[in-house]
């Protein structure tokens, strides 16, 4: 309903603005008329053509739907849709006369028909156009949706798994630390679960990023130390949601949880033109002693691919890797 609302009112606007364009035109010209003879040429011109957009709009994607020669039915389909103007801008002529003498009713349609036609072709290819087109985008944004889906279910089985490794770590040596980080874990969950954008704020991210490292403490007590430096106009960034959480998984993993002695993970955000950089950088090992992209790196790519972003690991100066992403700016001022 609301796509056939804007076409009324796109058709509104250029009868408006026709009107408009004649009236200053023929005044300008010498042969002046009245504003409301103006306004009501161009409303019956574009007002017929609004009554005619659904059943076009309609038969071009039957059309579309069934494709090879099946586009050959436009040739008689602009012919109706011609005749079937011409009637309605004479008919108008009936309703509230504008001209003072009519000449017959045939010799008008010839005459209309004649007229306008190059016009109407025009017109009918245009509807075809945008309806067709607002399909199109309807089905990307309905794909985009459905992969953005399938990325999620995918990532969240992998999350899950390696937080209950996480957890079940701690249960034989410090079982009330398990007991928190249960909580914790359920407190994650429910706040993963009742996220259904396909984008949040980085603000929103950080936040169930919080709710993981709170699980992560517990396990590795005071051995991690997490910085996070993101500027609060950046926070409305717009990424898509756990996307920080493998990378931050990740440098655990290969930073921290392969040695003996603290160390630090790293969160910053920063403006790079018309785009948001986000790092999260550790001092571990590095690249070299990285094994191959998992599920969860792997995933997110793919889910920052949909969104125009990145996703690149370089080793961080004084060792360590950094992983960084970067997206259109979305929400950021």
């Amino acid at each position: 309903m609301r796509t056939w609302l804007a076409g009324l009112g796109a058709w509104s606007a250029l009868a408006l603005i026709t009107a408009v364009q004649n009236y200053v035109f023929l005044d300008w010209a010498g042969q002046p008329i009245d504003a409301w003879t103006a306004l009501w040429r161009e409303l019956v011109m574009f007002g017929g053509w609004a009554l005619l957009t659904p059943p076009i709009a309609l038969a071009a994607l039957r059309i579309h739907h069934r494709a090879g020669l099946a586009y050959a039915l436009h040739a008689p389909l602009i012919v109706a849709a011609a005749f079937a103007h011409g009637l309605m801008m004479i008919g108008s002529r009936y309703v509230l006369p504008v001209d003072r003498e009519l000449p017959p009713f045939g010799d008008q349609l010839r005459a209309m028909i004649g007229r306008t036609f190059v016009l109407d072709v025009v017109f009918y290819a245009a509807i075809v156009f945008v309806a067709l087109a607002v399909t199109w985008a309807r089905a990307y944004r309905r794909l985009s949706r459905a992969r953005e889906e399938a990325l999620r279910a995918q990532l969240q089985p992998h999350f899950l798994f390696n937080a209950l490794h996480a957890v079940s770590s701690l249960i034989d040596t410090e079982p009330a630390a398990a007991r928190r980080a249960i909580v914790r874990l359920s407190d994650l969950l429910r706040a993963t679960l009742e996220v259904e954008r396909a984008t949040v704020t980085l603000a929103e991210e950080l936040a169930l990023l919080e709710l993981y490292l709170d699980i992560q403490r517990l396990r590795f007590h005071d051995r991690l130390t997490v910085t996070i430096d993101v500027p609060a106009e950046l926070r409305r960034a717009e990424v898509p949601p756990l996307s920080l959480q493998p990378l931050v998984e990740n440098a655990i993993r290969h930073g921290i949880g392969t040695r003996p002695e603290p160390g630090t993970i790293a969160i910053a955000a920063r403006r790079i033109g018309e785009r948001v950089a986000i790092s999260v950088a550790d001092d571990g090992a590095g690249l070299a002693g990285a094994p191959a992209e998992r599920v969860g790196l792997g995933t997110t790519r793919e889910r920052l691919a949909a969104l125009g972003g990145t996703l690149a690991l370089s080793p961080r100066d004084g060792g360590g890797t950094v992983a960084t992403i970067e997206l259109p700016h979305g929400g950021a001022a």
